[in-house]
């Protein structure tokens, strides 16, 4: 299987065989689980170090394939980065951070991606409140198709998934067509942070997504979206970073869930690019302390 990544053929094929591999994780009892988890973990830090290249294109596929307790399986995915790419200190979260030409850079646009926003029968709607503000009635739309009533995970979370990388996208070309770089005080002013504000706000019950599995896993897409040096993890850290300056809005629960999901990938020995970024950033808010959290203990990576 790893000679065809090699020579660069079939790699659809070989990507459809990883994310069968990961589903088919999620149906094992605990010991054959076990053995298969860390089989998987061996040859994605084996993947990672030969065929990074590989990773980074079908970031998105294998993201969605994976279940939510595939955490370090999520982290060693995202760690891929090009290998002609040098990343900077990932402690260093000065401004000059923000403007190296690799944060103009987007990843390679997954075919599944298109294909699933193609289908949103919600789209123009969508694409109307992010331009205008509104309407609201996007707001239930948009939970009656990310219900887990009638759903199971992998019908739930590529939906969940797709949403979220196409608003940060949506929200990338609206901050460059402004001539400006992601910052708090550009995506303040846009509507497509409103649009995850609402979703996750606990008072907008007409609005948020108040189930917990559902907050969760738009929580899990974002954090996703903090890989390697390019506009998708600069934006995603930048909306991280927004949402924790509204914790007056959110709630100290929902604050705690965000921060949940964020440092629960930070114990493991291959930590994203974008999450300890971003983790250097959030750790400057004086309103939360970050560092007090119990998962920095096993982690000299993000506390060194």
């Amino acid at each position: 299987m790893l000679d065809v990544v090699q020579k660069l053929e079939n790699s659809e094929m070989h990507a459809q065989t990883l994310m069968n591999r990961f589903r088919t994780m999620s149906t094992l009892d605990s010991d054959n689980y076990r053995t298969l988890h860390e089989d998987t973990i061996n040859l994605l830090r084996y993947m990672l170090r030969e065929f990074p290249e590989f990773l980074c294109e079908y970031h998105y596929e294998f993201i969605g394939a994976i279940s939510p307790e595939g955490i370090e399986m999520r982290s060693l995915i995202s760690c891929a980065y090009p290998r002609y790419m040098d990343l900077p200190n990932r402690m260093n979260t000065g401004r000059h951070v923000d403007e190296l030409p690799e944060m103009q850079l987007r990843p390679p646009t997954s075919p599944a991606f298109v294909k699933l926003i193609e289908k949103m029968p919600f789209k123009s709607l969508l694409d109307s409140y992010l331009e205008t503000g509104t309407p609201v009635s996007v707001f239930p739309t948009v939970l009656d198709y990310i219900s887990t009533n009638d759903l199971d995970y992998y019908a739930i979370f590529p939906r969940i998934n797709a949403i979220v990388l196409y608003v940060g996208i949506q929200a990338i070309n609206y901050i460059k067509s402004k001539d400006m770089t992601p910052s708090i005080s550009s995506t303040t002013t846009s509507w497509h942070n409103n649009f995850f504000l609402l979703l996750l706000c606990p008072t907008k019950l007409y609005f948020t997504i108040y189930f917990s599995p559902g907050r969760r896993y738009l929580l899990t897409a974002i954090v996703d979206q903090l890989a390697y040096v390019n506009g998708i993890t600069q934006y995603f850290s930048r909306l991280l970073h927004y949402l924790f300056e509204f914790e007056s809005i959110l709630g100290e629960q929902v604050h705690r869930e965000i921060a949940i999901v964020i440092v629960e990938r930070v114990p493991f020995p291959s930590c994203p690019w974008g999450l300890v970024h971003t983790v250097g950033k959030l750790s400057k808010i004086p309103l939360f302390d970050f560092y007090a959290n119990e998962y920095f203990d096993s982690s000299t990576e993000i506390q060194g």
